[in-house]
């Protein structure tokens, strides 16, 4: 998953293994936003962006969550610090999204 995650904050390069710009470009689609949500993060074809509550400090995190009863997940990017984390928990209602975006905001 961090692989994928270098993959998407666009490295020409993941593992020492070439990215080919065609991937890359098609990566960097599906984080454009779409669609203002009325929390103020925009979405994606997958991704969410999230914004940051309007704070104007905050750079964009766009992260992709998912899970089912008993466990959820969170990859997410920050392409102004090049990180990328990804975390994964089995507690119900966890929400490693915001454990994530957290993570990464705080990141020198």
């Amino acid at each position: 998953m961090i692989s994928f995650g270098e993959a998407n904050l666009g490295h020409n390069e993941v593992n020492g293994k070439p990215v080919s710009a065609e991937l890359i470009a098609a990566m960097q689609l599906a984080q454009k936003p779409i669609f203002t949500m009325p929390n103020g993060n925009k979405q994606a074809m997958a991704w969410v962006n999230n914004m940051g509550g309007g704070n104007p400090t905050f750079h964009p995190v766009i992260l992709k969550n998912g899970g089912t009863s008993g466990f959820g997940t969170v990859i997410a990017i920050n392409p102004t610090k090049d990180a990328t984390i990804f975390i994964g928990m089995n507690q119900v209602g966890a929400n490693p999204a915001v454990k994530g975006v957290e993570i990464l905001r705080h990141l020198p």
